[in-house]
């Protein structure tokens, strides 16, 4: 029965969902980790103290909307310039350029691999997610998105929009090919 169908597709969703959030959980965590190792050799390098302690707080900041690694990074700097630790600040800042340039290729290839999603896909639905929430969309984006995705498969709604597609396109090729083939016909009839 339809009901019987539409329990088992909710089960199947439910279940996908579930696998789907872990791994964005995961990928995540993959970036927090990378984010910590990152700044720890860069704050290591600078002989700042409590190296690791601030590469904790700089991973944690940057997954909080708005503030990211330059919250804890330019303290540090202006600490590291302030207390003739010039060499300290420059490295830091040397850190905080490539890791800038490394986070732009790292998250959307995790995100994307964790979330079995197209870096440009990851990348537009980052996008729209700002777009719509704010700073928090840039995580909240790709969740959504994934979840929408979910439900289209799940569902078989995506199947119904490429026959819906195919439809439509078929119409409209065999309007313009009867056009083109009367058009022609008018044509061969005039040389005549």
């Amino acid at each position: 029965s339809s009901n019987h169908d539409f329990r088992r597709r909710s089960i199947e969703l439910v279940n996908n969902l579930s696998v789907t959030l872990f791994r964005a959980l995961g990928g995540y965590l993959l970036l927090l980790i990378i984010t910590m190792v990152e700044s720890w050799i860069a704050f290591k390098f600078a002989g700042v103290e409590y190296a690791l302690v601030l590469a904790l707080v700089t991973a944690v900041l940057d997954f909080l909307p708005v503030l990211g690694i330059s919250a804890t990074m330019w303290p540090v700097i202006i600490y590291c310039a302030l207390h003739d630790n010039l060499q300290g600040a420059i490295i830091i800042i040397v850190a905080m350029a490539i890791m800038t340039v490394l986070r732009r290729f790292i998250e959307p290839a995790v995100l994307g691999k964790t979330l079995h999603l197209h870096p440009l896909m990851m990348l537009i639905s980052m996008a729209l997610g700002v777009y719509v929430w704010g700073a928090i969309g840039f995580l909240l984006g790709p969740v959504v998105f994934i979840i929408l995705l979910d439900v289209f498969k799940v569902f078989g709604l995506d199947k119904k929009f490429k026959d819906f597609l195919s439809r439509v396109l078929t119409k409209f090729m065999g309007n313009n090919n009867e056009t083109i083939i009367s058009e022609t016909t008018a044509d061969s009839e005039l040389e005549e």
